[in-house]
């Protein structure tokens, strides 16, 4: 008994209900038409359905402890599905159920019941889990004893509800049959003149907006489709599915589907046929076949399929008068993920509700004629959501056919049609709840101002549908500049476009510039152009300036800002005027000085540089420059004798930062003689690692050159800080044009000290001219390097034979040369044990050794002498004496140690001449020119 128990506590069976186009309903007093309270109405009329009242809905039972359950099945006999796939003794000898809990079923559980049903010589038909519910085929000589056992379980728990529903029929909600066009080999677009809905409800103007997006999936449940219709290529979705015959062929063998499918969505502008109200992929359910009638159970399976495979509407051409659990866990299945399901109202002319469409979740549609008013078909009620043109309605039928059919099976697919250019208009802005919020703003009122039973809230207008959201509108813009990405030069072309859903719209733009947080100058306003030519003259050359394009079309608004541009406004070129001279093809044969002047005009007031040239067979020689001048009239003075013979030009180069300037002036010979000129450069006595040259030991080298070829007195002086000048070369130099001077110098250390400076004078001068050149250098104090002995040590032991071994380190990291030597009996032999240069680059430290063998070694006294010089310092360190006896008659070598030095330290450097090292070179300072005849002229 217990395991019966739990076996039966988590059963739940529900009858499958049949649905036609004329359903009863009681309807609430006091109803209030607004959108809110219709769905509440819609809620409470569920409610006394199905909690309150149970008695109301003729074929669902809430399993409690009541009379025989086959004599309910009984009085139901007429609207009872027979699944006309079943074998005639099943639908004889057994009744086909719907089980339904108000929980989920656990996996146990429905294993149990699958055991249960198999027990009652039954079998589980289909699953429908995902609402809770199964449809079983139970032996009708069983039910009662199965239902006794149900009641058993109900009434020992109160946690979970069980229902029981026959399998009903639902009907397709077509008034009259389709009349017939046969195929026509050609088609084309005159029978979109059929169409008289298409503006009836406004869709040419919605189609301006959006024709729909295949991106798009609205599902039809319905009788299938002819796929190989011509209107319909491309736009069948492969989930497509048959659920009355479980397989994939969703064939249209009745004809209702297809013209269903070719009002919402048969192809447009492809010269044949119709056109659908939306350009949208259709997910096709196959519930019916052949008849106007399936069961509930096929229908919920479309509405779940649908639901699991993208569809975002359900357009349903169906309904029934009988209500359906089954069916309804189905579209809140559906209304829980935010697909919109949409019902046929039915065409019994009635009020009495009829299901689906009379759900809270669903959308309920009328049909209208073509006066614009109720069709004398269509159902009203407290119900209906709003209407549709559903008379005489022309749309596509299998075999490449055409026909009319009317119901308000044909106003479902338009308003699902419509909805569907809405989400493809909207995209994520439309959600289900404010499209039910907004009914009223969809469509033209008809009948009572405001919401009324026969219409809803209005007949459905496209267009209106179309504009019920503020939607704003696209822009974008570019602009081409002077400079690159961010700079204007004079001008800039600015262009821009939008894209607005609206396109009636007139668009007026406002293009202007930002600069120093705020400063706001309009600079252009225009209605209608798209772009705009900007110069920047006048502006001040900033680097803050920001763009910005305000486009308003009376109710949105875009704006486009541009990231810091700078604007230079380069004047036009410099301007060059010459004052003087005045000396055209005049010669110049005596050494003089001559004067040139000139104005430059910069028209933006700011810095320049110019270069003053002679120019002579394609040869300059530059006079004069200067930066970051702003005075415009210059006066030069300069000497001709430093120049060679021939004719010139005077040349000048203006650079203010845009454009380079260049102006040629007066053509003049030169014939004259010329002053000495001098180049120098000094070469070191020993290169370091710390600089390139080391100046207080190495050799100067002068270059004199001399056009004229004169007799040339050289003389080079030195001097540290402000002492005294050294002179180390005097020379005469006959018939000179370029001579080059090798010169040595050793400074003395004393006076120097870290960061003196040392300066070298030349001066050269030939009969007329005296021409000076000052060169001056800073010196640094070098560091003295380090001698350690690593071994011989005190723990060493001789023999014949040992190893020296030390280590040199440079604070400098200069170059230095290494040696160990040896004296024999106080004299230096010229034998050399070991010799090394060790470049340490940026190491500081270097180690060596070598190997001695005594035993090579004749009798004496013998000192050992490391040798270490970095072109500075030198270091001699005696590190070891040995006094050798060797018998020269056995050869056994005696070893005396007389003296061991295991360090040596700078009182054993003996220092070479003064060396100082180069850190930088401050200044250098070119040539002074003068008359001999000048005697108190001081260089």
């Amino acid at each position: 008994m217990i395991i019966r128990k739990l076996l039966f506590l988590i059963l739940v069976i529900v009858s499958t209900t049949y649905y036609t186009l004329s359903a009863e309903s009681s309807y609430p007093e006091n109803y209030d038409s607004t959108i809110e309270n219709q769905k509440d109405t819609k809620k409470i009329i569920e409610r006394n359905l199905i909690q309150n009242d149970i008695s109301k809905t003729k074929s669902l039972w809430k399993i409690t402890k009541e009379s025989i359950f086959s004599n309910k099945l009984n009085t139901l006999s007429s609207n009872i599905y027979f699944d006309p796939e079943l074998s005639k003794d099943h639908q004889e000898n057994y009744y086909d159920l719907i089980f339904t809990s108000d929980k989920p079923l656990t996996f146990a559980q429905q294993r149990l019941i699958e055991v249960t049903v198999q027990q009652l010589s039954g079998s589980i038909k289909k699953d429908l889990l995902k609402i809770n519910s199964l449809e079983i085929l139970v032996p009708k000589d069983k039910v009662d004893s199965f239902y006794q056992i149900l009641q058993d379980i109900a009434q020992d728990d109160d946690l979970q509800e069980f229902y029981l529903s026959p399998l009903l029929e639902y009907r397709l909600a077509e008034s009259t049959p389709y009349k017939n066009i046969s195929a026509l080999t050609s088609l084309n677009d005159t029978y979109q003149s059929l169409q008289w809905y298409l503006d009836t409800i406004d869709l040419p103007e919605a189609w301006r907006k959006s024709s729909g997006s295949k991106n798009i999936i609205i599902a039809i449940v319905d009788t299938g489709i002819d796929q190989d219709h011509p209107e319909f290529q491309g736009r069948i979705d492969p989930n497509s599915y048959n659920f009355y015959h479980d397989n994939n062929n969703i064939t249209d063998y009745h004809g209702h589907g297809t013209h269903v499918a070719g009002i919402l969505s048969a192809e447009s502008n492809n010269s044949i046929g119709i056109t659908g109200v939306a350009n949208v992929t259709l997910l096709i359910e196959k519930a019916y076949h052949i008849d106007d009638t399936t069961g509930d159970t096929i229908l919920a399976n479309s509405i779940i399929h649908a639901t699991d495979n993208g569809a975002i509407i359900i357009s349903n051409s169906w309904s029934g008068d009988n209500y359906s659990l089954v069916i309804h866990n189905a579209i809140k299945y559906a209304n829980d993920r935010g697909v919109i399901t949409v019902f046929a109202a039915g065409n019994n002319n009635t009020n009495q509700l009829f299901y689906p469409a009379a759900l809270s979740e669903t959308l309920a549609v009328g049909a209208t004629d073509s006066s614009d008013t109720k069709a004398s078909y269509s159902n009203y009620g407290s119900y209906i959501n709003l209407t549709a043109p559903g008379s005489s309605i022309y749309s596509t039928l299998p075999g490449n056919s055409y026909g009319y059919k009317s119901g308000t099976s044909m106003s479902t697919p338009i308003v699902a049609g419509v909805l569907g250019l809405m989400f493809s208009y909207y995209d994520t802005e439309l959600t289900a709840e404010l499209l039910y919020q907004s009914l009223d703003k969809i469509a033209d009122d008809k009948g009572t101002t405001g919401r009324d039973d026969t219409y809803g809230w209005g007949r459905i207008n496209a267009n209106k549908a179309l504009t019920l959201i503020n939607r704003p509108f696209t822009a974008d813009w570019n602009y081409t500049l002077g400079n690159g990405a961010t700079v204007i030069e004079e001008q800039a072309f600015f262009s821009w476009e939008y894209a607005d859903p609206d396109i009636e719209q007139e668009h007026y733009s406002t293009l202007s510039l930002t600069y120093n947080a705020g400063n706001d100058q309009i600079i252009y306003i225009n209605t209608t152009d798209t772009n705009y030519n900007f110069f920047s003259y006048g502006l001040e050359n900033r680097s803050d300036y920001i763009f910005r394009l305000e486009i308003y079309d009376g109710e949105n608004q875009v704006i486009l800002t541009s990231p810091a541009l700078t604007i230079k406004n380069p004047p036009q070129r410099p301007q060059v005027t010459w004052s003087s001279p005045h000396h055209f093809g005049q010669t110049f044969q005596s050494k003089e000085e001559l004067s040139v002047s000139f104005n430059i005009i910069e028209f933006n007031n700011e810095s320049f540089s110019y270069k003053l040239y002679l120019t002579n067979n394609h040869t300059t020689y530059l006079i004069n420059q200067d930066n970051e001048i702003y005075h415009t009239s210059i006066l030069l003075t300069w000497n001709t004798s430093f120049y060679p013979n021939g004719g010139f030009n005077y040349e000048l180069l203006v650079d203010n930062g845009y454009y380079l300037t260049k102006s040629t002036f007066n053509y003049f010979i030169l014939n004259n003689t010329h002053a000495p000129q001098i180049k120098i450069s000094l070469i070191p006595y020993y290169p370091t690692t710390m600089t390139n040259t080391t100046w207080t030991k190495g050799l100067i080298n002068v270059t004199i050159t001399d056009y004229d070829t004169d007799n040339v007195t050289l003389q080079i002086q030195v001097r540290i800080n402000t002492g005294d000048w050294e002179t180390l070369y005097i020379a005469e130099i006959q018939d000179l044009y370029i001579q080059h001077s090798l010169v040595s110098y050793i400074l003395d250390e004393s006076n120097i000290q870290d960061y003196s400076y040392l300066e070298v004078l030349v001066i050269a001068s030939d009969t007329v001219f005296m021409t000076h050149y000052l060169y001056r250098i800073n010196l640094i104090r070098p560091k003295e390097p380090e001698l350690t002995i690593i071994r011989p040590s005190n723990q060493t032991v001789f023999d014949s034979s040992f190893l020296i071994q030390w280590k040199v380190t440079d604070p400098d990291s200069n170059s230095f040369n290494t040696s160990i030597s040896f004296k024999k009996d106080g004299k230096l032999k010229s034998e050399i044990l070991l010799e090394s240069t060790e470049l340490t680059k940026n190491n500081t430290q270097a180690e060596y050794y070598v190997d001695i063998d005594l035993s090579k070694y004749t009798t004496g006294i013998y000192d050992f002498i490391i040798t270490i010089a970095d072109g500075y310092y030198t270091k001699s360190v005696t590190i070891l004496n040995i006094t050798i006896q060797k018998n020269d008659n056995t050869g056994v070598i005696t070893l005396t140690l007389t003296n061991l030095f295991t360090q040596a330290t700078s009182n054993d450097t003996s220092k070479n001449s003064p060396a100082f090292e180069v850190l930088t070179v401050l200044l250098l300072i070119i040539i002074v020119s003068t008359r001999k005849t000048v005697k108190d002229r001081k260089h």
